[in-house]
């Protein structure tokens, strides 16, 4: 007859109490995030710089039920993409646009106290901020300076 020790049978039968357990309660999730979130790519060209790069940079705010997010882009300017879900998101129009290039690491910030959103730029390594009273301001125009 063989024994075996109940310091082996221990590790061995709680593994297998997790995995039936946790298995069991999985559901299938529909939508999930693949990364990179979005994928486009632009040609960017200056002084110093010819290629094709990805956004980047994302900024995310969330508002009145959805989420915005500005990524750095087409090296001139900035696009707003919507989402309910953080999964599945739209492109929205250019919001904010330099006559310089080297646009790149907005953030964007909602001040309760005025209701006004700041969307801080960088352009050439000097740093601005543009003011709006929408996160997406298609209905008023681009960002205004601030």
């Amino acid at each position: 007859m063989v024994f075996i020790k109940p310091k082996k049978i221990m590790p061995a039968a709680v593994s297998l109490f997790l995995i039936f357990t946790l298995s069991a309660g999985c559901e299938r999730v529909e939508d999930t995030y693949s990364n990179p979130v979005l994928e486009e790519s632009f040609k960017v060209r200056s002084k110093n710089f010819n290629a094709i790069i990805g956004i980047g940079d994302p900024a995310v705010i969330f508002h009145d039920g959805l989420y915005y997010l500005y990524p750095t882009g087409d090296n001139y300017t900035y696009n707003v993409y919507t989402s309910t879900d953080l999964v599945n998101w739209e492109k929205g129009p250019v919001v904010f646009r330099s006559r310089e290039s080297g646009v790149w690491a907005p953030d964007v910030f909602y001040n309760p106290g005025d209701g006004r959103f700041y969307l801080y730029y960088t352009v050439n390594m000097r740093v601005g901020v543009a003011v709006s009273s929408k996160p997406y301001p298609h209905v008023q125009g681009p960002w205004h300076p601030g």
